[in-house]
């Protein structure tokens, strides 16, 4: 085979998407740290899910118009760290394919470069050992063999053994992979949707499987077993709303689930308390295009903190009005959390964070609805900064200014350093040296035997992080989130603020609070009900 048709770049695509869909949780568990919220599978599936549903919406057989709609189905729902990475690859892929109809083994090596080089540039500190590596590895590759490959399957069989023996070699890059046993699971992730490419371009046949993400075979999301989640989304139909919303509460009924359904002029939205969070997330994508979706772990007696009813008399009178000239977004997951924000004066929370990285639309969709000329961004995780940049970068109606806090605690020291009377500019600087003068710490629970450094981690250890770094392993929660204290404090801390999450109860933390002000005498030691989930605390010293 000579030439990519539009059709079997589609073929490819769902090929690819359907590789990664099917090992993802494989790609999930390579995370480094043995925390209970590693998603880069699931962060890189979602992308490239959104990416092919607007691929298959496409009617055109051309090559360019198939990868446009692969560029900007990515690009808006890209998730986490590697979900922008890939969405910036598929874009520079689009740019290697622009005015063609059918792609030789030349253009597509060409194409792949193009998203290499794209994807380099998006990240402000490229690192190598990454699945920046993997990208560049396989696509110089294939400018080396198209000079003397004409067959494209053939060309993707070269691809395929660059990215693999690349990524063999990443905890050789990266200590920290070396230390944890594995290679880097957004390498990987890319790996396995260049293997479905490959497999596609080997079939005789041009036809198109059925997308598993979008079938409720897929593999669900699961974080703890027997885990429930509320799950609220927002879609954009082309078909009536009530007859999609008809639909919709039917399949959430036979689901077995307890769901809302609101129809509105152009759009669906639901809330509902789920077990499998992509089935849902599949059969709802079915219906129409995700302009918001969110999950946070349920909380037993708890429910939604606003109805859908209200939700959309809350929107409709915030769109009557003009545009204010500042606002504010933040993201979190906890109501306790979700609240200190918005009484610090944020618009609009997102709620995510480790455990469900929110996606460049889901940052568009609240800059939206906030609906200010300019608007401050705290993504307050590493792994959200890149995707709310790149919502930035695509915002038109508004200025999204991205403070990139990495940390909840750092979230809050931001918000409490703007000052309105400063410019724009100027706050945004403040903003951010504020959050660099906080140290934050972090404590959860190891979900697996690893080694690390100087710590044996063994699974259900208590897990104590300062600052992203492993600090302190234990068995005893109060002992363990004491030394971190400890470890964080320094002469110039005046004030410690812990977070409990939805594992600790009140009285836990007025213990440990009592425990911390009678070692720490000279410093002021504060507690704040968070209730996220997967952190038994989050804390900040300042």
């Amino acid at each position: 085979m000579n030439t990519i048709t539009g059709q079997k770049l589609r073929q490819m695509l769902v090929a690819g998407a359907n590789k990664l869909e099917e090992r993802k949780q494989m790609v999930n568990d390579m995370n480094v740290f043995p925390v209970p919220d590693g998603d880069t599978g699931t962060n890189m599936s979602l992308t490239i899910t959104s990416a092919v549903k607007e691929v298959l919406a496409v009617t055109s057989t051309e090559a360019e118009d198939i990868a446009k709609a692969l560029s900007s189905g990515a690009l808006r729902g890209a998730r986490g760290n590697s979900g922008v990475i890939l969405s910036q690859i598929f874009r520079g892929l689009y740019k290697g394919m622009k005015g063609e109809g059918e792609v030789n083994a030349a253009v597509f090596a060409a194409a792949m470069k193009k998203g290499t080089d794209t994807a380099y540039k998006a990240v402000m500190k490229p690192k190598e050992g990454t699945i920046l590596t993997v990208a560049k590895a396989a696509s110089d590759a294939a400018l080396d063999a198209a000079l003397g490959i004409e067959d494209v399957a053939e060309l993707m069989e070269v691809i395929v053994a660059s990215a693999r023996a690349t990524l063999e070699k990443t905890p050789e890059m990266l200590p920290v992979l070396k230390e944890a046993g594995v290679v880097d699971s957004g390498g990987q992730g890319l790996l396995l949707i260049y293997e479905g490419f490959l497999e596609a371009l080997q079939r005789e046949d041009d036809e198109v499987d059925p997308v598993l993400a979008l079938n409720e075979g897929a593999a669900p999301i699961q974080k703890k077993e027997e885990t429930s989640y509320l799950m609220e989304m927002t879609l954009k139909t082309n078909k009536d709303p009530q007859l999609a919303a008809s639909e919709m509460e039917n399949y959430l009924n036979a689901y077995g689930t307890k769901g809302t359904v609101l129809a509105e002029e152009e759009s669906v939205s639901f809330q509902v308390e789920v077990k499998d969070v992509n089935s849902v997330l599949a059969q709802a994508m079915k219906w129409g295009k995700v302009a918001f979706v969110q999950a946070k772990e349920a909380v037993p007696g708890a429910g939604f903190s606003l109805g859908l009813e209200e939700k959309a008399a809350r929107k409709a009178a915030k769109n009557k009005g003009p545009k204010k000239a500042v606002g504010f977004i933040a993201v979190s997951a906890g109501e306790g959390l979700q609240r200190i924000f918005t009484d610090l004066g944020a618009d609009y929370v997102i709620s995510g964070g480790q455990t469900m990285n929110p996606s460049t639309e889901d940052v568009l969709q609240a800059a939206r609805e906030v609906n200010a000329e300019t608007i401050f961004v705290l993504p307050n995780n590493k792994n959200i900064i890149l995707a709310a940049e790149q919502a930035a970068s695509i915002m038109k109606d508004s200025r999204l200014i991205v403070i990139p806090t990495r940390s909840i605690p750092q979230g809050i020291s931001a918000m409490i350093a703007y000052v309105p009377d400063l410019s724009n500019d100027d706050n945004a600087a403040n903003m951010k040296e504020s959050m660099e003068m906080v140290v934050s710490g972090s404590v959860t629970y190891a979900v697996r035997d690893t080694h690390m450094g100087e710590f044996e981690i063994k699974e259900g250890n208590i897990l104590a992080l300062k600052d992203g770094a492993m600090d302190r392993v234990g068995t005893d929660l109060m002992e363990t989130t004491i030394r971190l204290v400890e470890d964080m404090v320094t002469e110039e801390t005046a004030v410690v603020t812990l977070y409990y999450g939805e594992g600790v109860t009140e009285e836990q933390a007025g213990e440990l609070q009592q425990l911390l002000q009678d070692k720490l005498p000279e410093v002021e030691v504060e507690m704040q009900c968070g209730q996220q989930p997967v952190y038994y605390f989050l804390l900040s010293a300042e």
